[in-house]
């Protein structure tokens, strides 16, 4: 059977052709707007327009080199704007015109609220201060030196202090009984005065006060080679009584002026055992109190106990002269006393 194209029925032409022909049809509807898009340019002419030509600016268009960050829009004040002002220091408080607490809200100035520091080339410090008291008044006087602290910690360090000199002149009475064996190592015996001294401007002193003294010490023998010694003193001071004259706990193992007032009362007892003619050992116990009376500067102590021991050795028979070391233990610290003689010696 013979296929080709003229023995296909006309049906079938119709069929294959029309489809062709409307494909065709859009083609070329496509490609028309394309052509139209497309501009001609000259290459000999390219140079006449600018490099950067779409970047050209139109009316109204933004800025292209602007910066993208948005812009903060300004404040404005009032032209006539009052502003509250601050008293005078002569007239602290608040405003009544604008109704201010300025001694709230109004900071102090550098030059007042802070003090210039103390300069160390032209002030005293403490070391020097208490160094300078102790000269007039005895190491330890703890009295003065905490005095000292407190005037420092409120006023500053000075630059100058003045070291008073005073003259004195007194009125004094006393009564002693002694019948040691010897005054220097007394074994058996008693030793007993009371000293009353009265100082007054009629006698050529610039202070108007009073002392007073009284002292006991005894000793004996309870067994052989076994001997004690016991002391009692009360000293008191009444008047316009000056630091050097005050009264302290004079005990084996408290500090010399450390415990200081108008009245003070002083105990001690010890036992000695002999070891040989020349060697011996003791022990010893004491108590202290201090009051302060109306005094401003000192407090008073309650009693003060302390104790220890010593070793003796006789190095003057003739004499009747030990020598030797105490070893005391009070509530501060622990002390070591070289001997020569009794340990009470000077009070006796």
């Amino acid at each position: 059977m013979n296929l080709s194209a003229p023995s296909l029925p006309r049906s079938w032409s119709a069929i294959v052709m029309r489809p062709l022909a409307m494909g065709l049809a859009a083609l070329g509807l496509a490609v028309t707007p394309l052509a139209a898009q497309v501009e001609r340019v000259d290459p000999n002419d390219a140079y006449e327009a600018p490099i950067d030509g779409d970047l050209i600016e139109n009316p109204g268009d933004q800025d292209v080199y602007a910066d993208p960050r948005p812009v903060e829009p300004s404040v404005s004040y009032p032209a006539e704007t009052t502003q509250p002002t601050a008293p005078t220091w002569s007239d602290p408080g608040s405003d009544t015109a604008t109704g201010v607490d300025w001694s709230e809200t109004v900071p102090a100035t550098p030059d007042a609220q802070t003090a210039p520091a103390d300069d160390p080339a032209t002030t005293y410090r403490e070391d020097d201060l208490i160094g300078a008291a102790e000269g007039v008044f005895g190491k330890g006087a703890e009295g003065v030196a905490k005095l000292i602290q407190k005037l420092l910690a409120e006023q500053g360090q000075p630059n100058a202090y003045i070291v008073g000199r005073e003259a004195g002149g007194a009125l004094g009475i006393g009564l002693h009984f002694d019948n040691r064996d010897n005054p220097l190592t007394p074994t058996k015996g008693a030793n007993v005065y009371l000293n009353a001294k009265f100082n007054d401007g009629t006698f050529g002193s610039d202070r108007d006060f009073q002392v007073y003294d009284l002292e006991g010490y005894y000793f004996g023998s309870f067994a052989p080679r076994w001997r004690y010694g016991a002391r009692l003193a009360v000293n008191a001071v009444r008047g316009d009584t000056p630091f050097n004259v005050m009264p302290a706990i004079d005990t084996r193992g408290v500090p010399s002026n450390r415990y200081q007032g108008e009245t003070i009362l002083n105990t001690e007892f010890e036992v000695t055992r002999e070891l040989g003619d020349r060697w011996s050992v003791l022990g010893f116990v004491a108590a202290g109190r201090a009051d302060a009376g109306d005094s401003r500067f000192f407090k008073d102590s309650g009693f003060i106990y302390s104790g220890g021991a010593g070793l003796r050795y006789r190095i003057a028979r003739k004499l009747g002269l030990d020598a030797g070391m105490d070893v005391a233990i009070g509530p501060e610290d622990t002390i070591v006393y070289f001997q020569f003689g009794h340990a009470w010696s000077r009070g006796m």
